[in-house]
């Protein structure tokens, strides 16, 4: 069993371009694994470094939930007394609109119908956060 720097100082790994080097705004240079599969006419390439925890919160609430500013600094002061908090709540709430939006109603096919299921099951979570975070801020 190899150790992670045996796996980035393999020699065939980096003749398959399997490292990939970019600039993380708080380590510096992060090495990082590839993309595996090598497509002739659409490489692919890791370009950036995994996101800062809420970095892209307000883009995904805004282009993919059509959260208006408005809509985002309410939610910031009266549900989430940390960034992690918003960051998890919005995650789920994207991931429900998505599966709700995959789900036909009604639907008697079994992957429609997991996927229905787990929309609710992130719904439910997400709601547990929210009070969570409520109760927080109230001092409670």
């Amino acid at each position: 069993m190899r150790n992670l720097q045996e796996l980035f100082d393999d020699p065939q790994l980096g003749a398959r371009e399997m490292i990939a080097r970019v600039e993380h705004a708080t380590i510096g240079q992060l090495r990082t694994l590839g993309v595996p599969v090598k497509l002739s006419e659409t490489p692919g390439a890791v370009i950036t470094a995994p996101p800062m925890l809420g970095q892209h919160t307000d883009a995904v609430l805004a282009r993919d939930l059509g959260f208006n500013a408005e809509a985002i600094a309410a939610l910031r002061r009266s549900r989430s007394s940390s960034n992690e908090q918003l960051a998890i709540a919005t995650g789920c709430s994207l991931l429900v609109a998505r599966c709700s939006m995959s789900v036909p109603e009604g639907s008697e096919h079994a992957s429609e119908t997991e996927g229905h299921h787990i929309a609710m099951e992130i719904a439910d979570v997400r709601k547990r956060l929210v009070r969570r975070s409520s109760a927080q801020a109230a001092g409670g």
